[in-house]
């Protein structure tokens, strides 16, 4: 009786001291996204100061939290990539992302420790889910277009003097690209950075919309309204990731969002 009493208060102890180092490895990876959306657009020389203290967190989860390694590395290659002059493609992050699979395929740990490159299942009921979000955020997307005149016409300058019917299939290759890399990032190795701190579903849905929000503040939609648009889409985005368990259905569910926003841009640019 005595020996169970003494056991019981250590036993809280180490619980309490698991927890603490949980939240305190969540609010580390949460600085990392958000250095990597916030920091970045804005100038200055800090933003390579910011290299000596997202690399010390990658070697810290290297050997405190091995499955946050892969997310944490991923946010530091992106970093790097997006403070170098590449071509066009590196603004959707797509080298980055390639560089980090093929990481992840060569390296043993980190591959051990990754789920997001499942494809996942397609079911009726998800293709029903997946429509009803389709219309719905098409929807949001043409009021906030149309009742709000947001000032958006710094992204037409990426729209190329072509034929209309060239834009279109240019417009979708920018759709399946973009929904695609968005993706991979936050219903991919984000949330899986998350998921591995707290393996709780609906914590873990919310966390990564903050982030899809608050890296739309600068994206489209634009602004706190945007950001509280994007930040509900990532709500039903997860949820269909979630049910899925895997990528392809919300990726293609999102290439619908996208081609929504080009179909504003070219209409701003008065090409249709």
């Amino acid at each position: 009786m005595v020996i169970g009493e003494a056991y019981r208060p250590r036993m809280s102890m180490n619980l309490s001291v698991k927890k603490l180092e949980t939240i305190s490895h969540l609010i580390l990876f949460s600085l990392m996204v958000l250095i990597f959306f916030i920091v970045w657009p804005i100038e200055g020389a800090y933003r390579w100061i910011m290299i000596a203290p997202l690399t010390c967190a990658v070697a810290y989860f290297a050997v405190r939290r091995q499955p946050l390694f892969g997310p944490s590395l991923f946010l530091l290659v992106c970093y790097l990539f997006r403070l170098v002059p590449l071509p066009p493609l590196s603004f959707l992050l797509i080298i980055p992302i390639v560089v980090y699979t093929m990481i992840v395929l060569s390296v043993g740990p980190i591959h051990r420790t990754t789920t997001w490159l499942a494809w996942g299942k397609v079911t009726p009921r998800l293709l029903i889910g997946s429509l009803a979000v389709v219309l719905v955020s098409s929807a949001a997307l043409i009021l906030w277009y149309r009742l709000l005149h947001p000032d958006i016409t710094v992204f037409t300058q990426f729209i190329p003097p072509r034929p209309l019917h060239q834009l279109l299939i240019g417009g979708l290759g920018f759709a399946l690209l973009n929904a695609t890399v968005e993706e991979v990032i936050f219903r991919g190795i984000v949330w899986e950075g998350v998921a591995a701190l707290i393996p709780v579903p609906w914590i873990v849905l919310i966390i990564q919309a903050v982030f899809f929000g608050t890296a739309h503040f600068w994206g489209v939609p634009n602004g706190t309204i945007g950001a509280v648009l994007a930040f509900t889409y990532g709500i039903m985005l997860g949820i269909i990731r979630m049910r899925a368990a895997g990528l392809l259905m919300v990726t293609i569910t999102h290439v619908f969002a996208d081609i929504v926003i080009f179909l504003i841009l070219l209409d701003i640019a008065g090409r249709i």
